[in-house]
């Protein structure tokens, strides 16, 4: 491991690109929690993978780790590709001044972990994040399957990055939108209309009100249970590869 201090006055993908050897160039980089590394700025840790090496950059070091010199392995539970089970972990917060998700990733045996290690050094361990918030254990494999694979000599597989850009517990906007819509015209009625008309209009309204709650329910449970099928058959098509060490 090499480390230097950033030059701060270009930019930090610049200063990364200007430590590389000739011809090495950034594939790809991903925001992560270094569970081993004392962080004073904790917005800041991006870890750059390169053809041949891991760049990791907090504060205003950069640590560079050439790929062939590392052994990578994942440690804790590996991820599980049901709605109860992704409901189910816990939401974490790496944010300055807050430390209680920090002591739980470094204390906890069930969160999936990425651990790099070196010849005859302690591992060092990541998670993925997103700003301040600790991305699931699905997000988490997928960034160690993309460094695995361009160890590996592997070629890049897009699907690993689509489950790095999917959200378990995001919103279609669109959906967000119709419901709001919906909601704010039951509202509407229930206040204005439906007060000055017979009764059994009223239990109609909130007849074809529960209808509309209960399809969009259906759904949503459908759409992320297959975008789980999904990710599950990506994750099934490594898992061979996943129990040597690498």
């Amino acid at each position: 491991m090499y480390s230097y201090k950033r030059d701060i006055l270009i930019s930090v993908k610049e200063d990364v690109q200007n430590h590389l050897a000739e011809g090495d160039q950034i594939v790809d980089f991903f925001e992560v929690v270094p569970i081993d590394h004392n962080i004073f700025d904790r917005s800041s840790p991006i870890l750059y993978l390169t053809r041949t090496s891991l760049v990791l950059v907090y504060d205003e070091i950069l640590e560079i780790y050439e790929l062939n010199d590392l052994e990578i392995n994942f440690v804790g539970e590996m991820p599980r590709f049901t709605i109860i089970n992704q409901l189910l972990e816990r939401n974490l917060v790496y944010q300055d001044g807050i430390d209680t998700g920090l002591l739980e990733l470094r204390d906890s045996e069930f969160i999936l972990k990425l651990s790099i290690i070196e010849e005859k050094q302690v591992s060092k361990d990541f998670v993925c994040r997103e700003g301040p918030l600790v991305q699931k254990s699905i997000k988490t494999w997928a960034m160690g399957r993309i460094i695995m694979n361009q160890k590996a000599g592997m070629q890049y597989d897009p699907r690993l990055r689509e489950m790095l850009q999917g959200n378990f517990v995001g919103f279609n906007q669109k959906t967000i939108l119709y419901f709001a819509i919906v909601a704010s015209i039951y509202l509407l009625m229930k206040v204005t209309l439906i007060p000055v008309l017979p009764e059994m209009f009223g239990s109609v309204f909130d007849v074809l009100f529960g209808l509309i709650l209960l399809f969009m329910g259906v759904w949503l449970y459908l759409s992320l249970s297959k975008a789980l099928e999904r990710d599950g058959v990506v994750f099934r098509a490594y898992t061979p590869i996943d129990d040597p060490k690498i």
